[in-house]
């Protein structure tokens, strides 16, 4: 009788990550890249910052705020995506991990106008991180744009256990 249950559980959990949209959404357009981060219960300026590989001044200024100001349960900070903690080229340091930072296409949105709009990444490499060709881009598809680098014992972001952020785990760097 407790198996009925105990599957449904399981079924529901493995049926919503099949659908789950990826987590890290890029935000805004070259020269200005950034993620929105909601806060959450017990999160401080250093708590997020650790999860960005950033430095908790360089969000409060991004967001024309002051750390002395403190957080809101459910405020939206945005992160910058900067040299320090987002990579194209697949670079970081042996300390840090690559997470994929996604782009949702439009409707008539086509693969050179998503490479300008990213610090203009080769096409190519578009390609290859997402596994299609130019002709395969559609309305709708979420693409990999680049990596956010993240300290991997620092940065919850690194083994996907953040609250209310869904890491989906695609087509690692080369």
């Amino acid at each position: 009788m407790l198996r009925k249950p105990i599957l449904w559980f399981f079924l529901l959990l493995f049926s919503h990550s099949l659908f789950a949209q990826p987590g890290l959404q890029v935000q805004g357009t070259t020269p200005t890249l950034y993620l929105l981060h909601k806060v959450q219960p017990k999160e401080t300026w250093y708590a997020i910052s650790r999860l960005y590989n950033l430095s908790p001044k360089e969000i409060a200024a991004y967001n024309h705020t002051e750390i002395a100001k403190g957080l809101t349960i459910g405020e939206s900070l945005k992160v910058p995506l900067v040299a320090s903690n987002f990579s194209q080229d697949g670079n970081k340091g042996i300390d840090e991990v690559l997470i994929p930072v996604y782009h949702k296409v439009a409707e008539g949105e086509w693969m050179y106008r998503v490479s300008t709009n990213h610090n203009k990444v080769p096409v190519d490499q578009l390609e290859k991180w997402n596994k299609i060709t130019s002709s395969q881009v559609k309305a709708g598809l979420n693409l990999i744009v680049g990596y956010v680098k993240v300290k991997k014992d620092q940065s919850a972001l690194a083994n996907g256990a953040v609250s209310g952020v869904a890491i989906t785990p695609k087509a690692p760097i080369e």
